[in-house]
């Protein structure tokens, strides 16, 4: 491998990015991009402003980028849309062929598939419910679909719920409504949930970089998922509680919720306002389970942080 190659990582002021950002320094000459600055970078990173949405991209990028670390994204909930996930992706996916650069990662979500009620594959079916898995599954597309007759590596990365010192996502707004006692468990809880801790997720892209660049005789083009454990929401629930040390909250049957929701919605207005809170239980009941064996395979890493030390970041971050 060639020393200190150069990396791009995009959304390096964002809860993986900076992780990301931590972990390459040691080996790669790394610039990193965010939309805002961020004091957490040090002298040995270059930081470079840029808003992928509005932004003219090929006036502000160094040349000479070897690899790509595509980690930009808009969450759900966030004050920005998440279909510019669509156009940040195609931007910059645009730009890096016209920059040749050989690599390019990216970071994509388990939201991508249709429900299902065993451990996702990486042939299986993509069939999102959401917008932001729409948004998700159109940003691999666009990759694939313009990289398809270029030599150029890419690799992408399908993660679950990312876990760690954060306030952010959907399991930091779990921890937040139960040490508020603002929770309600809708159903058994029996359900599982795939979770990567953060730092095993900027690991698998360090590791995915470091292979390609140890081998670049060939073209590759490949969709891994990375995952960890997968407890129920029963599992995480419970030890959410007694890191707390709160009492485990109420619940409901699901069919009931259901049931009655779904009637609201037939009624006038009723559309409006309970289609979304449907939704909303239906994914909560559903099985988000990634199988992960194509990746430990084919790449090799072993993971490092158990899923109960992240829930307990987490939980320190929200009380």
């Amino acid at each position: 491998m060639r020393n200190h190659p150069k990396v791009l990582v995009t959304g390096a002021n964002g809860f993986l990015g900076q992780e990301i950002v931590t972990l390459f320094q040691k080996d790669y000459h790394v610039i990193a991009s965010s939309r805002h600055g961020s004091s957490f970078l040090t002298s040995a990173v270059d930081y470079v402003s840029a808003d992928l949405v509005k932004d003219q991209i090929s006036d502000i990028f160094p040349d000479n980028i070897d690899v790509l670390v595509h980690a930009a994204g808009v969450m759900p909930g966030s004050a920005f849309n998440v279909t510019q996930n669509v156009t940040m992706t195609q931007r910059i996916i645009d730009w890096a062929i016209k920059a040749e650069i050989r690599s390019i990662v990216l970071v994509s979500s388990a939201s991508v598939y249709a429900p299902f009620d065993g451990a996702q594959q990486e042939s299986f079916e993509c069939k999102p419910e959401s917008e932001y898995g729409k948004s998700k599954l159109d940003s691999e597309k666009y990759a694939l679909d313009a990289t398809a007759n270029l030599k150029v590596n890419l690799i992408i990365l399908r993660m679950p719920a990312l876990i760690g010192p954060t306030r952010q996502g959907n399991v930091g707004r779990l921890i937040q409504a139960l040490a508020t006692n603002r929770f309600l468990l809708i159903g058994d809880g029996a359900n599982r949930k795939s979770l990567l801790h953060v730092k095993d997720a900027a690991l698998a892209c360090l590791r995915v970089v470091g292979n390609l660049e140890n081998d670049y005789s060939s073209k590759v083009r490949k969709v891994f998922n990375v995952s960890a454990m997968s407890p129920t929401m029963a599992d995480i629930i419970d030890f959410t509680c007694k890191e707390l040390n709160k009492d485990k909250p109420p619940s409901i049957p699901a069919g009931w919720v259901i049931f009655t929701l779904k009637v609201l919605c037939k009624v006038t207005f009723g559309a409006r306002l309970f289609s979304r809170p449907l939704q909303l239980v239906k994914q909560f009941q559903q099985n988000d389970v990634l199988d992960a064996t194509l990746f430990q395979k084919e790449v090799g890493i072993e993971l490092n942080y158990d899923v109960r030390q992240g829930l307990r970041e987490m939980v320190f971050c929200n009380k």
